[in-house]
């Protein structure tokens, strides 16, 4: 790569230029000569005229960006930086296949959704929204609750799905003294072995038999409305469902069926439809801990993930391998 003709692309709005690179992507070169065009997604109505025009070498990209266009029937950019997670709505996959590198955030993440699930996990155990509602909205004190508080200690733990999410909350889990099993059909089983989890031969027994569930488990046509209300029902009365995946992979009506009449208890990081709808019967529902897809959202997440675009842009520009490369197989797992 020729390091005088690099020419960088970003389309980014303001909020992600600011929190991904709070320095500014004009003082981030470390050195390396390179040309710098920002341009808001909102200004890009004719996006394939200015790929045309600037000949970008990187195109550097996150939630805001729109999809990008062949030009003239070839990809857009030798390389694609994305310093989010899926790109599925910037990146045809056919792009990937013609060989344009294509990077995202990786691993950065995965941490930081565990904690996620792990804080809904311990906030629905000991029942915080009915809690909040006596404290904050009914100038209450202590009530009893339809489902006991219970700790999380010595739990058996389901995980429905061990990827990098799946693996960083069994490392979360283990100073609980928990018992955890996972179901990933996908998975190889030295990956198990070296997080020390067991295995369950179906999401039948997996969730038949858990105090505490974890939905971790990627969206794909194959998973999509995998947990159906058989799954939901076998649960043990009590037992608390947590989904830091995607809602559509659930029977979201089964659910609210279920945690409404006491079954179960939730805590949500994802619906099926998002935002929620103002009407939907989980609003309220106080056997429900909730948050707003904010899963892997902290500002300190968002610096890792930019400063990983940033070394990955510098690796490409001088020739060496990058990290976080996104094959079509890896596409394919995207939502």
């Amino acid at each position: 790569m020729n390091r005088k003709s690099a020419r960088l692309l970003a389309i980014l709005n303001e909020e992600e230029s600011r929190t991904f690179f709070p320095c500014g992507l004009d003082a981030a070169s470390g050195g390396i000569p390179w040309e710098l065009k920002q341009v808001l997604p909102e200004n890009c109505t004719n996006l394939e005229d200015l790929i045309r025009e600037y000949q970008p070498t990187v195109i550097i990209g996150a939630w805001s960006t729109p999809l990008l266009p062949e030009v003239d029937g070839q990809s857009p950019a030798p390389y694609y930086c994305h310093v989010c997670g899926s790109v599925r709505k910037q990146v045809p996959r056919t792009m990937i296949e013609k060989g344009m590198i294509v990077t995202n955030w990786g691993n950065t993440v995965a941490a930081i959704v565990a904690e996620t699930a792990l804080m809904l996990a311990l906030a629905s155990l000991r029942n915080l929204t009915h809690h909040f509602y006596a404290i904050h909205l009914e100038d209450a004190w202590r009530r009893e609750t339809p489902i006991p508080a219970e700790s999380l200690y010595g739990a058996r733990i389901g995980i429905h799905g061990f990827g990098l999410i799946g693996q960083e909350l069994s490392s979360l889990l283990k100073p609980f003294g928990v018992r955890t099993f996972a179901y990933d059909p996908y998975q190889d089983e030295s990956v198990f072995k070296a997080k020390g989890v067991s295995t369950e031969s179906s999401l039948e027994e997996l969730f038949s038999s858990s105090d505490v569930l974890f939905e971790c488990c990627a969206l794909t046509d194959k998973t999509h409305g995998i947990v159906s209300r058989s799954l939901l029902e076998s649960m043990p009365n009590g037992a608390l469902f947590v989904n830091v995946a995607r809602g559509k992979l659930v029977d979201q009506s089964a659910l609210t069926e279920r945690v409404a009449n006491g079954f179960l208890r939730a805590g949500l990081d994802v619906f099926d439809n998002e935002p929620l709808a103002g009407d939907s019967l989980l609003r309220g529902e106080r056997n429900l801990v909730a948050t707003p897809h904010i899963g892997g959202n902290t500002a300190d997440a968002r610096v890792k993930a930019g400063r990983l675009a940033l070394a990955n842009i510098k690796r490409f520009l001088n020739g060496e391998e990058l990290t976080s490369t996104v094959s079509p197989e890896q596409f394919d797992m995207m939502t």
